[in-house]
């Protein structure tokens, strides 16, 4: 078996000594890419935020630079409404997500020229990608990797912290769940599957006759933690 692992750390933490401002987009608007121009004008401890239920981006800035980077915004996007928090005022959580491939391959392949080839093979490989975010509670924090993609909203529960929890993973279809986390606890979110059934046929006068056939199954499985 096969082994791979990934990191990835993705940081959505506004700085606690700056002014926050919401501006609500047009829908017509992309959020990412409005995120990405904006970012480009931004400080190494300033932020965008992309909150995708409300259609809308929360700015933080240093005080000094609120004036600028809003009359940029508003010049550069559509904005049908704006307003302003503090967010220090708003608890934050430090969020990782481990997500486990398993990936199971069986294959035949059959050759009728010259003479009769017949191969199997049996293929398995497990690949392990960590990805650690902080988001403010009650915003939504999303990661896009690959051809995967996971939204996150956390909200302070008791003890522990209430996760609501969607993924997708290329053109299988998506997991979507709410769990409840305890500091510290590794909680298992759910599981993509998907099927890797494939056949092929071919024939020439060179080659002969060619069969290939190929069965499994790709397995994601998702992980959650919270740290204090």
């Amino acid at each position: 078996m096969k082994i791979i692992t990934k990191s990835l750390l993705l940081l959505l933490l506004l700085p606690s000594l700056s002014l926050a401002a919401t501006y609500c987009l047009k829908k017509s608007q992309s959020l990412f890419k409005a995120k990405k121009e904006i970012k480009s004008i931004l400080l190494p401890d300033e932020a965008v935020l992309i909150d995708s239920r409300t259609h809308c981006l929360e700015v933080a800035v240093r005080d000094y630079r609120k004036s600028l980077v809003n009359k940029y915004i508003r010049m550069s996007f559509t904005v049908t409404s704006q307003s302003q928090s503090s967010p220090s005022r708003r608890r934050i959580c430090k969020i990782k997500v481990k997500k486990v491939i398993s990936n199971t391959l069986n294959s035949r392949s059959l050759n009728l020229g010259n003479r009769v080839d017949i191969r199997d093979n049996i293929d398995d490989l497990q690949e392990t990608s960590n990805s650690e975010m902080i988001v403010m509670e009650g915003r939504q924090g999303s990661i896009s990797t690959d051809n995967s993609a996971l939204f996150i909203t956390c909200h302070k529960s008791g003890e522990g912290h209430e996760l609501t929890f969607s993924a997708t993973s290329g053109s299988s279809s998506g997991l979507s769940t709410t769990v409840y986390v305890s500091p510290g606890k590794w909680v298992n979110a759910g599981q993509i599957s998907t099927n890797l059934n494939n056949k092929t046929n071919s024939k020439s006068l060179s080659t002969g006759l060619k069969n290939s056939k190929s069965s499994g199954q790709k397995k994601t499985t998702y992980f959650i933690t919270v740290i204090d």
